[in-house]
């Protein structure tokens, strides 16, 4: 458990998040394809999907926290390429769904009530602003978008 004495580095915490949702990777919700490198999904092959991709987002942000120790925040995206519709009629919201469930409840900290916490590396972590569902056209795969705050520091 980090003491919150030093940080933890954000490698290791953006590895503990990546290894959190490996755990979604189950029967009911598979992934060809877990990454923490982003592509673009017209650089994912059909093949390649339900792809899964961790994106940390360029910008971070430290604020002084209890007595104006430094409390970081980091932004992090996780998004997911699942098959396009395959007619006008293809109803594709089901498997939105379910992924969108699994992954969020991977977020969820183990012990109910209480914040995420990577396993004791950072304060909080937690679904933070807009999430998306699009379930895509007939030529583009459907999406899920996932926006994820990180919190170091007290």
């Amino acid at each position: 458990m980090n003491t919150y004495n030093q940080q933890a580095s954000t490698e290791s915490i953006m590895q503990a998040l990546f290894a959190l949702a490996q755990t979604a990777n189950t029967p009911e919700t598979p992934f060809t394809i877990m990454s923490r490198r982003m592509r673009h999904f017209k650089d994912v092959t059909p093949e390649e999907i339900p792809a899964f991709f961790q994106f940390q987002n360029p910008v971070r942000e430290t604020t002084g926290g209890v007595r104006k120790l430094p409390k970081e925040i980091i932004g992090v995206s996780w998004f997911v390429y699942l098959p396009k519709s395959q007619s006008i009629d293809d109803v594709v919201s089901p498997a939105l769904n379910n992924y969108y469930d699994a992954l969020s409840n991977v977020l969820l900290s183990p012990i109910g009530g209480l914040p995420q916490t990577l396993g004791g590396l950072v304060t909080q972590c937690y679904k933070d602003g807009q999430g998306l569902t699009d379930e895509g056209l007939l030529d583009t795969p459907s999406l899920i978008h996932i926006p994820i705050k990180i919190i170091t520091g007290i």
